[in-house]
């Protein structure tokens, strides 16, 4: 994690257990911390609360904790500054979204006796972002002078997965995109090289649609290695809501289906960049209406906020199908997709250009009698600044 390194006067300043332990003893001599620390992996010993008792020192370096007091005691979720911990005033391991976690499924496998290894997708905060790791788990339950722990070593493998799965959406989405063009060039044959004029705003379409395919897998690698650039420019809010109307209705998402603009979607102009956030809304919008039942309506809109902490338009999407509580929780990491393996980057994009490259910030809300809304606040003139990811 790219974190700012501090003292450890400021990272105990920074991470306090929220159990209010007191912190327990390390049960290691020092000759059991040194083979732990001559580990290339990451490892915590945990005690039968779940508590950490011992660090290596490439967890440490992971955790960017310079003592290994500061971190002693507490849970995992605290050591990892877990996005959950912020939502609410539960402790770590007993809300519904810890029940989907992988290292607290890990964890309660070990402490019956069962280790094992496990894939763990963990949403941490970073600079006020929330930033997705993929982890690959180890557990192993220990006993020591008569006593349960638990051992849990650990690797990053973000890295691999979001390059293993931009990949399969790149090819996934060009592959069907291509398949299009080629119908549409089939036709023309068949017809002896002529092409009526609806096939062809089609066959432009199609080949629009593939030049965007590969500029979004550009900006999307781009702006994982912190390299995307931002090019700001005044933006109308109600053209841009009818440039993602006429342009996303074309979409074989949208077929059966209905795009519409608010009525009352507020006319604004502001400064962004609007290549990025036709990529964000229009994410959004694919979305709502892949969620979407034939003969539902997805609804554009955007309505200016001015209440004295922020000013700026506020872009939202609304679709009437609502979330299961299962995939909500799971919504921004980059590794999770409802839509089989290998997909899952949509909604994680929208928080890593929409928040770490816009200056905006992401959210939705989901219920059964209302559908779902996803919005993006955006400031009138964003802050130059270099995006934390």
């Amino acid at each position: 994690m790219d974190r700012t390194k501090k003292s450890s006067a400021g990272a105990m300043a920074r991470k306090t257990p929220r159990s209010g332990a007191a912190s327990p003893a390390s049960p290691f001599d020092d000759v059991a911390s040194s083979l732990l620390d001559a580990m290339p992996f990451m490892v915590l010993i945990l005690d039968s609360e779940r508590r950490i008792v011992h660090t290596n020192a490439s967890a440490l370096r992971f955790l960017d904790i310079m003592n290994p007091e500061d971190v002693r005691g507490m849970l995992v979720g605290e050591a990892f500054d877990c996005a959950r911990l912020g939502e609410s005033d539960i402790p770590c391991g007993s809300s519904d979204a810890c029940q989907l976690c992988g290292a607290h499924q890990a964890l309660a496998a070990c402490q019956n006796g069962l280790g094992g290894v496990r894939e763990c997708r963990l949403t941490t905060r970073q600079g006020g972002l929330h930033r997705t790791l993929d982890l690959m788990i180890w557990t192993s339950p220990l006993r020591i002078k008569g006593r349960p722990y638990s051992m849990l070593s650990f690797r990053d493998v973000s890295r691999e997965n979001r390059a293993r799965m931009l990949e399969r959406i790149f090819f996934h989405d060009v592959a069907n995109t291509l398949s299009g063009i080629q119908n549409l060039v089939g036709l023309m044959v068949d017809d002896g090289g002529t092409i009526a004029p609806e096939d062809l705003t089609l066959l432009c379409t199609a080949v629009e649609h593939l030049s965007e395919e590969i500029t979004s897998q550009r900006d999307l690698a781009a702006a994982e290695r912190g390299e995307l650039v931002v090019r700001s420019a005044r933006i109308s809010s109600r053209e841009l809501l009818v440039w993602l109307r006429e342009n996303y209705s074309l979409r074989n998402a949208a077929r059966g289906k209905m795009l519409a603009v608010d009525d009352s979607a507020a006319e604004v102009t502001f400064e962004s960049d609007p290549v990025l956030l036709k990529r964000v809304l229009g994410n959004m919008i694919l979305n709502a209406l892949e969620a979407s039942e034939p003969g539902q309506t997805v609804t554009l809109g955007c309505h200016l906020c001015m209440d004295g902490r922020f000013a700026g338009p506020i872009f939202w999407v609304h679709d009437p199908e609502p979330l299961p509580p299962d995939i909500a929780t799971q919504l921004f990491q980059h590794s999770f997709s409802t839509k089989g393996e290998g997909r899952g980057l949509g909604t994680y994009s929208l928080k890593l250009l929409g928040e770490g490259y816009l200056g905006g910030t992401v959210s939705f809300d989901s219920a059964p009698d209302k559908g779902t809304t996803f919005r993006i606040a955006l400031p009138l003139r964003p802050e130059p600044k270099e995006a934390c990811l």
